[in-house]
């Protein structure tokens, strides 16, 4: 070959390469700012969210002013519920946060609006990977080379004087915060504050829990509680909002017993407030599946007006206060759903988090 052939031959090669990165740039789009989602390309629709400001979307169909994109991303399965129109799964809460990521501190790429329906492709640990096509309008997007940029953890930033992150490798293999004292405290002191000691402490869920954070030397906490050499006590510090996601998130809809039984998988991990009526303390044994031999729970009938039974599995902190309990007392429980429909009764099983009065 000549070595003008081969010029020519490195030339097109060249510009087939730029043509090919040019056609990715156009087929994604990066949104210049917030921008709602919406059902078709038209203003005054229905919005099935918003997607947020920086995300990386594939582009398809235009309309006028309006382009067709496809958010996808992952949300954690305490988000996602069942059937919604022609679509397999949905968002349960208003605010559902689809992160770039299969991890809570995901860049988010959109926010969902409760009952929007949503297709998976699969999972990772306690997140799905979720797709949704919707409208956005076209000076809403600037062109952007790689959708792949979405795809990695937000960027950390320091956190707050007295409050330091520790990276989170496995789930309860470190502590989540270290806190420490503050210099600049605006308010006094409550009479009953207590102070860490020199070597520091760790805050646990309960005294036999998992770990919450590490209680750096001087640390000072409002206790509320005694047990047997254990104090509970409450910590007040700032954490960066993008951090943290509503903890009741499960609280929000009316959703009942029978609900659990016909959907087991897509409400497992669901957090419930309820008032039940209480039948009495047992203990599990073999027969009962999805309960540990010996686990003690409280047998239920609820919540309110429901004629369901419930297992209410108990921790060990809350087995002194549950024996308090008379047969037939209404009583207010915090749990999170372990199942369903367990084996062989079908009876929901909750992990109760906490006991307090209706």
């Amino acid at each position: 070959m000549s070595a003008l052939a081969r010029y020519n031959a490195l030339r097109l090669a060249v510009a087939l390469v730029a043509a090919a990165a040019s056609a990715r740039a156009q087929s994604a789009g990066r949104a210049l700012r917030e921008t709602p989602l919406l059902v078709q390309p038209s203003n005054g629709v229905r919005s099935i969210g918003v997607l947020a400001q920086g995300a990386v979307v594939p582009r398809g169909e235009t309309r006028g002013a309006w382009v067709k994109v496809t958010v996808e991303g992952w949300l954690d399965q305490s988000v996602l519920a069942g059937k919604a129109d022609t679509f397999p799964r949905s968002a349960r809460v208003d605010g559902a946060r689809v992160r770039a990521v299969a991890a809570a501190n995901g860049r988010i790429v959109a926010t969902l609006k409760r009952g929007s329906g949503l297709t998976t492709a699969g999972s990772q640990g306690t997140f799905f990977r979720v797709r949704r096509s919707a409208w956005v309008r076209r000076d809403d997007l600037a062109q952007a080379a790689d959708a792949a940029a979405n795809d990695k953890p937000a960027a950390a930033k320091p956190a707050p004087s007295g409050v330091r992150a520790v990276p989170a490798t496995a789930a309860d293999a470190a502590p989540a915060l270290i806190a420490a004292p503050s210099t600049e405290s605006a308010t006094p002191l409550p009479a009953n504050a207590l102070r860490v000691g020199a070597k520091g402490s760790e805050l646990r869920t309960s005294p036999d829990g998992r770990s919450l954070a590490a209680l750096r030397a001087g640390a000072v906490v409002t206790p509320l509680a005694r047990e047997k050499g254990w104090v509970r006590v409450r910590i007040d510090g700032w954490l960066p909002e993008r951090d943290v996601t509503p903890a009741d998130s499960g609280f929000r809809g009316v959703i009942s017993a029978a609900d659990l039984r016909a959907d087991p998988v897509g409400t497992k991990g669901t957090l419930l407030r309820w008032r039940v009526e209480v039948l009495g303390l047992q203990t599990a044994d073999a027969l009962r599946r999805d309960l540990e031999d010996g686990e003690p729970y409280l047998l239920a009938r609820g919540p309110d007006g429901e004629e369901s039974l419930l297992y209410l599995a108990l921790p060990p902190s809350l087995v002194a206060e549950a024996r308090q309990l008379a047969p037939m007392s209404r009583v207010l429980v915090t749990a999170r759903v372990r199942t369903g429909r367990s084996e062989p009764t079908g009876v929901p099983v909750l992990d109760v988090t906490a006991l307090g009065k209706p």
